[in-house]
């Protein structure tokens, strides 16, 4: 049995995850302390980095992970239309 890094078993996942969801599925990985690429930018739909640096504004950095999930909301329910849970 071939041993994986942490990375190579994150990454096979999502490869397989788009393989069986396809179109369903919308990854964000958010890189907390991370100023350089992650390895996941050509696999996943979107890495947000935030540096160590930008951690010390957390409320900053909230609002541009909150910022970027509404943008996905939005999308999402243009494509699709209202639609109301609950």
């Amino acid at each position: 049995m071939n041993e994986m890094s942490g990375h190579e078993e994150v990454y096979n996942y999502f490869q397989w995850a788009y393989d069986e969801l396809g179109d369903k599925l919308h990854t964000t990985l958010v890189a907390l302390g991370v100023k350089n690429k992650t390895g996941f930018e050509d696999l996943l739909n979107k890495v947000i980095n935030i540096s160590q640096e930008e951690l010390t504004d957390y409320v900053a950095a909230a609002d541009r992970i909150s910022s970027f999930v509404a943008t996905c909301i939005k999308e999402q329910r243009r494509h699709n239309g209202p639609n109301r849970v609950g």
